[in-house]
């Protein structure tokens, strides 16, 4: 890979880093468009005012008169499609649809009511995703439901065991799974309307619960990403992120906790890197109240220090759904934001990162009737993002907002990675290298001399290391390119991710910044740079490990654990939908 090739990439990107653009919008009524203006963000603009921008369709369909507090997506059954997942009141219960056919299976009810939010991931380390979601405002109401999978069958709902996870003192507000101490085990981070706390899985499978004190954390409201770039998860709340101290730790109470600006009490929060400088960003809304859509971004890296805020969109009432991705298929990140069944406007809106900067933004209503906890996710498995919500308790219907995007040629997108596993090498320096080494047909994965052995299928189980392989090494891909892109990211392979004929490049954060990235070529003169996953890398390499049509990427980190990361690609190219 030559020089010219990552000084084009850079250069690039800077020239969109100096860039500034007014803000400005297309003003719509609800049937007919009247015009178009400009607003600044001083502006007074609303949801119900400004900003219904004639973009892309989004074709609404009801799945199911239901509703329920609760909305997760994620693949249940293991067939590589999102399934939908919604929990209420006892006589709504917990509820998982099966795609493509969106066919109901109850999981299980509760004792009180499921509220209000959920998550899915793998508990158990068993390659299934389980869920955890909280049950009523009293006792033990922090439970967790385990996937039947690999053996038993997830349509069974009296297969689904429920665990009992402990006690979050108050009704549950919000749900995140992440591995805080380091140990290669999931834990939970959740909140009641006065505290946060975290609950960490002990190795016997049990749970300790860390309520974190002396923050002001907001009445609702819940975010985690890694904001210092340290490896680790952070937490974010109301104004403040909290800093994660890192491994043991982490199950003590020493998180300090930072000034991001002003936010809500009442709020919704995601990190993100919106203006794709490989820093991650945070933005909030008003999940019960009136206030502006902002994000706020750090002053020349440094988290610690100040927090420049930048308005997307004022005045916005009740946004109980806000989420981050690539709507439009260009590369940058756009939003969803959904008004609940409650406010004035009850709208859905598709918000537009226009110049990939978040410096410019158009507004499309995509719906009406409100949504609460709404999610983003490939729900037809075509490669772009449809929405997936309802209101909460009592006020059904479920609905789904098909998003009609056609992507150009068989394009996928390059923001949907998850860490199947992390394969512990026990060594800090050695060559990465991807090959068959017993001859079963799908790529194997080594590290010096070892190897371990790809069993096909979900790549989360197995990895055994294979004895008496012949192990091709080969110098990391690192050698192959220049030391440094700029400063912050060092190149690692290239390689055609997003299937549109164009190398991008798979790159490391250095001191300072940390991270996988991706540097990806768009077409067109645009790029971007796409954050997978924390930690620190040398090495990584691009392969379809679990032979399903996209490229996977193995990293290897050479921190503190030294591990090989397997990072499995949620696209689903288009010679697969069937």
């Amino acid at each position: 890979m030559s020089i010219k090739v990552f000084q084009m990439l850079l250069s690039t990107l800077e020239r969109r880093r100096r860039h500034c653009a007014a803000w400005w919008t297309c003003l719509l009524a609800m049937a007919v468009i009247v015009g178009c203006t400009k607003f600044t963000a001083s502006e007074p603009v609303s949801l119900s005012s400004a900003a219904l921008w004639d973009g892309l369709e989004f074709r609404m369909q009801v799945v199911d008169d239901r509703s329920g507090d609760v909305k997760i997506v994620g693949d249940i059954d293991g067939d590589g499609l999102f399934d939908l997942v919604i929990g209420g009141e006892v006589k709504e219960g917990l509820v998982w649809y099966r795609a493509p056919g969106w066919r109901p299976y109850l999981i299980g009810r509760p004792k009180n009511q499921f509220t209000t939010d959920g998550a899915l991931g793998d508990i158990d380390s068993d390659g299934d995703l389980d869920i955890v979601v909280p049950d009523g405002p009293e006792g033990a109401n922090l439970v967790g439901f385990q996937n039947p999978l690999p053996s038993g069958d997830p349509t069974d709902g009296a297969q689904w065991l429920r665990r009992e996870i402990g006690e979050i003192g108050g009704w549950g507000k919000d749900v995140k799974l992440a591995d805080f101490d380091g140990d290669r085990r999931l834990d939970i981070a959740t909140r009641s309307q006065d505290s946060v706390i975290i609950f960490f899985q002990n190795a016997d499978g049990s749970w300790m619960g860390r309520p974190l004190t002396s923050h002001d954390f907001g009445q609702e409201g819940l975010g985690i990403g890694d904001i210092d770039a340290d490896g680790i998860q952070d937490i974010v709340v109301s104004g403040a992120w909290l800093k994660n101290p890192g491994y043991a730790q982490a199950r003590v109470d020493k998180w300090e906790s930072y000034s991001i600006g002003p936010a809500p009490e009442n709020f919704k929060t995601v990190v993100a890197d919106i203006d794709q400088d490989g820093q991650p960003d945070v933005l909030y809304s008003s999940s019960e109240d009136v206030a502006d859509i902002v994000w706020y971004k750090a002053k020349d890296g440094n988290p610690r220090g100040y927090w420049k805020s930048n308005k997307i969109l004022p005045l916005v009432e009740k946004a109980h759904t806000l989420a981050v991705g690539d709507l439009d298929g260009d590369g940058d990140p756009d939003l969803m934001v959904g008004q609940m069944h409650t406010s004035s406007d009850r709208l859905i809106a598709a918000v537009y990162n226009i110049d990939g900067r978040g410096e410019m933004w158009r507004v499309q209503v995509i719906g009406q009737g409100g949504v609460h906890n709404g999610v983003l996710a490939d729900l037809d498995a075509d490669g772009d993002l449809d929405v997936y919500g309802s209101n909460w308790v009592t006020n059904p219907p479920v609905h789904i907002w098909v998003n009609a995007l056609d992507l150009p040629g068989d394009r996928l997108p390059l923001d949907r990675w998850e860490l199947a596993a992390s394969i512990d090498t026990g060594q800090q320096t050695c060559t990465l290298s991807t090959d068959d080494v017993d001859g079963d047909g799908v790529t194997d994965v080594a590290c010096g001399a070892l190897a371990w052995r790809n069993t096909g299928g979900d790549l989360a189980e197995g990895w055994p290391r294979a004895v008496n392989a012949r192990v091709k090494n080969s110098a990391n891909d690192e050698s192959n390119g220049p030391r440094l892109v700029s400063p912050d990211l060092a190149p690692l392979s290239a390689a055609d991710l997003n299937s549109d004929n164009a190398p991008d490049v798979i790159a490391a954060g250095t001191t300072g910044l940390g991270g996988l990235y991706i540097l990806a070529d768009h077409g067109n003169g645009r790029r971007g740079l796409q954050y997978i996953s924390s930690g620190s890398f040398v090495a990584a390499r691009a392969v379809d490990l679990d032979v399903d049509g996209d490229l996977d990427i193995v990293a290897l980190s050479n921190g503190e654990f030294p591990s090989l990361c397997i990072l499995r690609n949620l696209a689903i190219s288009r010679d697969r939908r069937g």
